[in-house]
């Protein structure tokens, strides 16, 4: 992944309504979290030091890998039909692995970091990284690729966004915001395990 990050499409006011929907029917849903859940190897480490410890994160599909092959381990994507169509038509031909929502309240940050640490590398079997951005507070500071982003481009929007470079996000608003980050993964590989 050695592109650029660039704005792969702008949503309809159709879409971005419906993908509202989800996110408002889903508030209150027990399954928004730590962004390392309880329930995976990585957990005590990640929420003292991990970059997403701010905020709250609601798997749609979380994925954990072996040496070969990616398994999955739980997720909520029905409770998301507009997401899902969404994840389902980037994906294409393709599976895909981690996808979720994460919110991050006001005066919160995503500290500065590169997707690139597990090894052996889950990142190995990401084709393209997509980020959904709806509504961003005006306040908010986005750095993608290591350079600062004008929000009114990223508004409403899906981004074919390079996790390799460095990322950073502060919200600095009295608001919440809310992004969508979707994994689609290399053709030759598909998760074991999900459920139908």
């Amino acid at each position: 992944m050695k592109h650029q990050s660039t704005v792969f499409k702008y949503l309809t006011p159709e879409i971005i309504s419906s993908l509202n929907q989800d996110l408002f029917n889903n508030k209150n849903n027990p399954l928004w979290g730590n962004h390392v859940a309880e329930k995976t190897l990585m957990y005590k480490e990640y929420s003292i030091n991990g970059p997403l410890r701010h905020g709250k994160t609601i798997w749609l599909e979380h994925v954990w890998h072996a040496r070969t092959s990616l398994a999955w381990i739980f997720g909520d994507i029905k409770n998301f039909p507009e997401t899902e169509k969404i994840i389902r038509e980037l994906a294409g031909i393709c599976d895909y692995g981690r996808c979720y929502w994460h919110t991050l309240p006001p005066g919160a940050e995503i500290d500065k970091h590169q997707d690139t640490a597990d090894i052996p590398s889950y990142f190995d079997f990401v084709k393209t990284r997509y980020q959904i951005y709806l509504d961003i507070p005006e306040e908010a500071i986005i750095i993608i690729d290591d350079k600062i982003w004008d929000l009114k481009t990223l508004k409403n929007c899906i981004l074919d966004f390079n996790m390799t470079l460095p990322h950073y996000y502060k919200n600095n608003s009295n608001r919440d915001f809310t992004f969508a980050v979707i994994d689609i993964l290399n053709p030759d590989c598909k998760v074991i395990n999900r459920p139908n």
